[in-house]
């Protein structure tokens, strides 16, 4: 008999009675008298336990992982079945299976290991209570138990799927075999893990970084071959995103940079099917084939609830905007976590993503930057390193104030419009202003700024507003009173960096006028021209107050007051 159990299990054989067994025939001796005494050999062989193999490999080149990057690993047996009972129990049905398949009666009375009920054998008895000793000290738990809890789908949002063949029964409990890290080697002899055949045992090993983040696991019943766990990862490639600004080239430091993959991991291929002993090669043949369908039919699963995701996720659109959605109960697979990084000073910001796979990377940026040129689909590929630009728009903000020409005070109630003249520049033929295309950097930039603002002081009656030009911004000014935080307009003016904006004043409060009742002859007291480079800047208009004229009637003799006459005042209105 094979023993596929574990170790101390009784092996049962029957000993024949040669003179009642006719399949027995006995030698004979001279004198023709049968020799009774005859001798039965027992011979028992054993085979050497196969031990734990765990290989992590990487599913595009095939390099084994798990020793150089020191995964941790975690072996669980499954308790169900190994207590002596149910050995010796197993024992009896063989044996009761293999008289009855002989046609050989058990005699009445007997007990399976051979000894005759009402005349037990010392030696034998021995045995027994030996053995259900050892049985019962195998029951109690070696170490730490869990309840059995095994199925086809994953433990997690970060474990791949089970396959078919490394499904277990349910039920048991699971004790903990072996534990650690794979760089102290489970292939050297002073660090092998024995398997015992024909127990079901479940293998985890956690991937950390520069692999895909997973846990990965394998429940399998083992046999006597030397057939290792192997696991297949994904290293993840380097992809560099570099941030600049789209008009002066300056690299964007600080931002928050995620590169989100949209698409699945491909399913890892299937473990490799090894012969087993004795194994005829047609079976093994058929394994292989079985293997393969298997994966295909899980192949095309994924690829199946991957495309209903998408209808969902296509539906869920659709009823947002009032559409029809679409409903579908398909599993999400499985798909790495957003890979997240900060830009340096030098605008590079490094993230780590699976290969062969869509990701959309994008940068936050706050209300620094418009999220125009701030998000890109991009595709990974096989190279270890890889390189994506982003072009951001910066926002520029043009903050307008209205203050009290005589007190410097800020004045609510002013309206006033923003519209971009920058087309209109060029027939304007400026010296100094750079076109919206590309400008200079801060440094070049500060030294062209009082010439900007002297030029743009000039330009500013010359360069009018387009005929049918839209307004880009129009807000009022709030908080009127003493102090640096009254007199602003409610909400900036935005526009991206290399524009050109005039500002036009075009409404005022009814106790004060418009700027340009301030110095008519100055086009620039009611209009401004602004350079749009920076985040944030300011324009401020001093505004009069409507004049009062105080109207009385005297007495020309005595200058007494004349009461009831009738006054009659007119304006005329002066050019700006």
């Amino acid at each position: 008999a094979e023993v596929n159990a574990a170790q101390g299990a009784a092996v049962p054989f029957r000993v024949p009675d040669p003179l009642t067994d006719p399949t027995v025939v006995l030698p004979s001796v001279s004198g023709g008298r049968p020799r009774t005494n005859a001798r039965f050999p027992v011979q028992l062989y054993v085979r050497a336990r196969p031990w734990f193999r765990v290989l992590v490999l990487d599913v595009r080149t095939g390099e084994e992982l798990g020793a150089a990057l020191g995964m941790r690993f975690s072996i669980h047996r499954l308790d169900a079945g190994r207590s002596l009972r149910t050995r010796v129990q197993r024992v009896r049905d063989a044996m009761a299976g293999s008289a009855a398949a002989d046609g050989i009666p058990t005699p009445a009375g007997c007990s399976p290991y051979g000894v005759q009920a009402g005349r037990d054998d010392p030696e034998a008895a021995a045995y027994i209570a030996d053995a259900q000793a050892r049985g019962a000290a195998e029951e109690e738990p070696r170490g730490k138990t869990e309840h059995a809890v095994v199925s086809g789908a994953p433990r997690g949002s970060s474990s791949w799927p089970l396959g078919a063949e490394e499904d277990a029964e349910d039920g048991g409990e699971w004790t903990e075999v072996a534990s650690g890290s794979l760089s102290a080697g489970l292939e050297r002899p002073g660090g092998r893990v024995y398997v015992t055949p024909g127990e079901a045992y479940r293998v985890r090993v956690c991937v950390p970084h520069p692999c895909v983040e997973a846990e990965l696991m394998q429940v399998r019943t083992c046999s006597w071959q030397l057939d290792p766990f192997v696991f297949y990862v994904t290293q993840k490639v380097t992809l560099v995103v570099e941030l600049h600004e789209r008009y002066s080239g300056e690299p964007v430091a600080g931002a928050d940079v995620m590169g989100e993959t949209l698409d699945a991991l491909p399913p890892r291929p299937p473990r490799p099917v090894q012969q087993d002993w004795c194994e005829a090669p047609e079976a093994h043949a058929r394994r292989i084939v079985e293997q393969m369908l298997d994966f295909t039919v899980r192949t095309s699963r994924a690829a199946s609830a991957a495309a209903a995701n998408a209808a969902a996720a296509a539906g869920v659109e659709a009823a947002a905007a009032g559409g029809t959605p679409v409903a579908s109960a398909a599993a999400k697979p499985f798909v790495p976590p957003p890979a997240r990084a900060m830009s340096d000073v030098c605008g590079r910001a490094v993230l780590s993503l699976p290969p062969g796979v869509r990701v959309r990377v994008a940068a936050n940026t706050g209300d620094e930057f418009f999220a125009t040129g701030a998000e890109a689909a991009y595709t990974t590929s096989d190279a270890p390193t890889q390189r994506l630009c982003l072009q951001l728009e910066r926002a520029c903000r043009v903050r307008v104030r209205c203050i009290d020409a005589d007190t410097g005070d800020g004045v609510a109630g002013f309206v006033f419009k923003a519209y971009d003249v920058t087309a209109a520049m060029a027939g304007a033929a400026p010296r100094h202003i750079p076109g919206p295309d590309a400008g200079p950097s801060a440094a070049q930039m500060a030294e062209l700024e009082a010439l900007i603002d002297n030029e743009l002081g000039d330009l500013v009656g010359a360069v009018s507003v387009p005929a049918g030009a839209r307004c880009v911004h129009t807000s009022a000014t709030v908080g009127a009173g003493a102090g640096s935080g009254s007199g602003w307009a409610a909400e900036p003016a935005r526009c991206a960096a290399g524009r050109v904006l005039k500002l036009v004043v075009c409404g005022a409060p009814d106790d004060y006028l418009l700027p340009h009742y301030l110095c008519p002859s100055d086009a620039a007291s009611q209009a401004r021209l602004v350079f749009c480079y920076r985040g944030s800047q300011d324009v401020v208009f001093r505004c009069p107050r409507k004049p009062v004229a105080r109207l009385s009637a005297v007495d020309a003799c005595s200058l007494e007051p004349v009461l009831g006459a009738r006054l009659r005042v007119s304006l005329r209105r002066t050019a700006p």
